[in-house]
């Protein structure tokens, strides 16, 4: 199944503005997509915000991300989007 793919515009007024683990943790219970239009790990295209979590990048950084319900992933919170 294909999703349909987000403008560059669409998705600078949909990412969210996430500075400290304060500031996601309101999210949590809240679904959420990728805006690269990929599904997560568990294949599905929209994921349950579990929890939130530090995530060191390739670059050696650490990010603030997300945990799922569906998978138990992690993914930035830089890189999702939510639904509801």
């Amino acid at each position: 199944m294909n999703q349909c793919k987000l403008t560059k515009s669409e998705k600078l007024r949909l990412r969210l503005n996430i500075n400290t683990e304060e500031d996601a943790i309101q999210y949590v219970g809240k679904k959420c997509k990728k805006l690269s239009g990929k599904p997560f790990k568990s294949r599905i295209w929209e994921n349950t915000i579990k929890g939130v979590g530090i995530l060191t990048g390739n670059d050696g950084k650490e990010k603030i991300a997300f945990s799922f319900i569906e998978d138990d992933s992690l993914v930035s919170c830089k890189m999702v989007y939510i639904t509801n």
